[in-house]
């Protein structure tokens, strides 16, 4: 599959730079599979077209602050860091940027206190280690929201709260999973009320969902891996919701 069979012209002014003041008042395109219809829909009706037989399953990932500035120690060169997986309480990997390439051993300064170490700078993923902190105060004295690319402004205190599903619990993605985005406790109210079942996921989204198809064709891309923990209890409520769509 090309590439290029996915281009198409998106406006600017198309692209929200803000989030709605109501979660669930985003649109909401529905779809009906008999007919092909088409119907514009407001997200808060959703439970319209949900069924007590179905199954929710919500991610209950948590986005972290995972973009920090520093500078080299040496040149006070400017550098941002982008960790991408925690790996301990003191490591990560992460990207870095630079105007020129970091080696092993460089360190970076953050805050004119915190100073992290590059332990290694392979062409994936480099690895970063505090020397003085921990990962869990670089990020809540340093870090920023990790807004995509297409959000041009500056992340602020209000996205640290609103780029956050109401379901966030586990800390580990850069990137909040956007779906779960338009629920609030209304909608799951209503869900509720109806004897919908909801049980939860942890999926932690990394950088790839930033990433570029930089092939030409779909099939060559290499997608990137993330972290995930399905519960028990999840998976019987998975199957039970096959069995009773067999049965129907």
């Amino acid at each position: 599959m090309n590439i290029n069979d996915f281009d198409y012209s998106l406006p600017s002014n198309c692209i929200a730079q803000f989030p709605k003041n109501q979660r669930s008042d985003s649109k909401l395109l529905v779809i009906n599979r008999l007919t092909d219809q088409l119907i514009n829909e407001k997200f808060f009706n959703i439970d319209r077209y949900i069924s007590p037989n179905d199954l929710i399953i919500i991610n209950d990932t948590k986005v972290i602050p995972a973009r920090i500035q520093g500078n080299r120690k040496n040149t006070k060169g400017k550098v941002e860091i982008f960790i991408e997986r925690i790996l301990s309480a003191t490591s990560a990997q992460c990207q870095l940027k630079s105007t020129r390439k970091l080696r092993k051993g460089d360190i970076i300064i953050v805050g004119n206190k915190i100073e992290i170490r590059l332990e290694e700078n392979s062409n994936t993923l480099p690895k970063i280690e505090i020397l003085n902190s921990s990962i869990k105060k670089l990020l809540s004295e340093f870090g920023s929201i990790p807004l995509p690319p297409y959000i041009t402004r500056a992340a602020d205190e209000f996205d640290k709260e609103y780029y956050q599903t109401i379901f966030a619990e586990n800390d580990g993605s850069v990137a909040a999973p956007t779906a779960s985005l338009h629920f609030d406790s209304q909608v799951i109210k209503r869900l509720e009320e109806k004897k919908v079942n909801i049980c939860n996921l942890t999926l932690h989204i990394g950088m790839g969902t930033f990433s570029a198809i930089k092939t030409q064709y779909v099939e060559d891309h290499i997608m990137h891996s993330e972290l995930y923990s399905i519960p028990k209890k999840t998976i019987e409520q998975i199957k039970k919701c096959k069995e009773k769509m067999v049965r129907s």
